[in-house]
């Protein structure tokens, strides 16, 4: 489940956050092509204009690196385009739901999120129990956020400007959720090594 809300797009000229989360479907995308025999994925974006924007249906991934381009310039439109708000909520329910509806091994959910859900008065813990609705169903949740505003350079931001999450900020919201459940990237630029351990962590030490 991948953030395209419209912060994604409005932050990325500070941290590159939206670039990176583009990297990470190339990777998905590379990392399960051959393999469709074992695994089966969907990809779906969430943004303040909705919580099931379908970006790879179950069992037709991008085979060519065109498909792959076409998807990822898609992405890119929607979090520049999309209306402010917020459907994390929503879009973790239904990605639950739609993963747990067929019949697998191990059915895993990954929400990656900008974690800005105090904006929208969205409380860690109903986060929390939606992840846990379904017990055949592990969903885990990746926060990313800001550690440190004044690092990010030829940045200015004016007093009572809507400013990224910081990593305290996400840390709350870590700690709201279940043991084990929530990550923080704070350097969008490790993002992709950070699917890498979370993805090592779940899926591959239940292959």
């Amino acid at each position: 489940v991948m953030d395209l809300s419209g912060s994604m797009y409005t932050f990325n000229r500070m941290d590159g956050r939206l670039d990176r989360l583009l990297e990470i479907a190339v990777l998905i995308f590379e990392a399960f092509d051959g393999f469709e025999h074992k695994y089966e994925y969907s990809m779906v974006g969430h943004s303040g204009s909705t919580a099931n924007e379908v970006l790879v249906d179950w069992n037709r991934p991008p085979s060519t690196r065109r498909d792959r381009l076409l998807l990822c310039q898609k992405m890119a439109a929607h979090a520049q385009y999309c209306w402010s708000g917020d459907h994390t909520l929503d879009a973790t329910e239904l990605a639950i739901r739609d993963c747990g509806s067929s019949a697998a091994d191990e059915h895993f959910v990954f929400v990656i999120s900008d974690a800005d859900l105090q904006r929208y008065n969205i409380k860690p813990e109903h986060l929390g129990t939606i992840m846990l609705q379904d017990p055949a169903v592990r969903a885990f949740a990746i926060f990313i956020c800001t550690n440190d505003l004044r690092a990010m350079k030829g940045v200015f931001l004016p007093p009572g400007a809507y400013r990224p999450t910081s990593a305290n900020e996400a840390e709350d919201i870590r700690n709201g959720l279940p043991p084990g459940r929530g990550f923080i990237c704070t350097d969008p630029a490790k993002l992709a090594v950070a699917i890498k351990q979370i993805f090592r962590g779940t899926i591959m030490q239940n292959s």
